[in-house]
């Protein structure tokens, strides 16, 4: 397919797009796609995807790109089961 496992992408891009905006694109074509953005800027972060805001520690992108992993398992869980 080509598709990544993991997207890790930060909010500002260059070239046009964002990291939300890149994420909705990979996810047309793999729905379960684990999504961590980041960003060093303040403001409001779409909630679909787990965030974190830089500088961060290991620890602390570990943990984020569990928890995107995890929300991703459980968004194919429901959709597997109906409920979504």
């Amino acid at each position: 397919q080509g598709l990544p496992e993991l997207l890790i992408a930060d909010i500002m891009l260059p070239g046009g797009y964002n990291g939300a905006e890149l994420s909705q694109m990979l996810r047309e074509r793999k729905a379960d796609l684990p999504v961590l953005l980041i960003s060093g800027y303040s403001g409001t972060v779409d909630s679909d995807n787990v965030f974190l805001r830089k500088p961060f520690s290991m620890n602390e992108l570990e943990r984020a790109i569990a928890q995107a992993i995890q929300q991703a398992s459980e968004q194919r869980d429901q959709r597997t089961n109906g409920n979504s």
